[in-house]
């Protein structure tokens, strides 16, 4: 049964009734609908401030790819690795300033495929940052990036998924007001895991792939 389950979920996205999502590390996921490649803060530079170590070679990009950047740190997007792919990219202008331009998508919303995306400027630092929602089939996935700032992710409403921070689970909390997600997936761990975590998200390992379907 073991071999069974991974068999079937791998399937069931390649025929397009299912999005795979995997873990890659970091804040980096791999969105997979059987056709097209979302890739959420990938490729980063492995190691990058002493958090998760990769092999970008294992990035599986199938189909039309295009990288989805929160901002310009490499723990979450690394010019060199990008370069000699042929993956587009949508993010701050802090990232894509340096890139050739017909490789670069515009605009504050986008539709690859079967996905449609739509970037919120939020704050992190002295960065241009942005969250995102990711819309597939009815489903409503939301990527907090590295904000510190909670406003806009508690004003998202019937979240299919969240994708969340240590400290924006805190920063929620303090809050007083409860996030309007079906799931809510912890991301950015760090290795020795010495960032505190408030409420119960959903622990995800580096490698786990797990799928969705579309919206009834």
């Amino acid at each position: 049964m073991q071999l069974i389950l991974p068999l079937l979920a791998a399937l069931a996205a390649a025929s397009g009734d299912s999005l795979e999502i995997r873990y890659v590390g970091n804040a980096g996921f791999e969105l997979y609908d059987g056709s097209t490649t979302i890739l959420i803060d990938l490729p980063y530079e492995s190691g990058a401030f002493d958090l998760m170590t990769y092999d970008p070679r294992d990035i599986r990009a199938r189909g039309r790819t295009v990288s989805v950047i929160t901002h310009r740190h490499v723990d979450h997007f690394s010019p060199a690795l990008f370069a000699p792919t042929a993956w587009a990219v949508y993010g701050p202008s802090e990232v894509t300033a340096a890139l050739p331009r017909d490789r670069v998508l515009d605009g504050t919303e986008q539709t690859v495929g079967e996905f449609a995306i739509q970037r919120f400027a939020t704050r992190h630092r002295d960065t241009e940052h942005y969250s995102y929602l990711i819309m597939w089939r009815g489903r409503h996935l939301y990527f907090v990036g590295d904000t510190e700032d909670p406003t806009h992710m508690l004003s998202m409403r019937s979240l299919d998924i969240l994708f969340i921070t240590p400290w924006l689970t805190c920063a929620a909390e303090r809050t007083g007001r409860a996030v309007d997600a079906r799931r809510v997936i912890l991301h950015h761990q760090f290795p020795d895991r010495r960032l505190q975590v408030c409420g119960t998200p959903e622990v995800v390992t580096q490698g786990q792939t797990f799928s969705v379907g579309p919206a009834a």
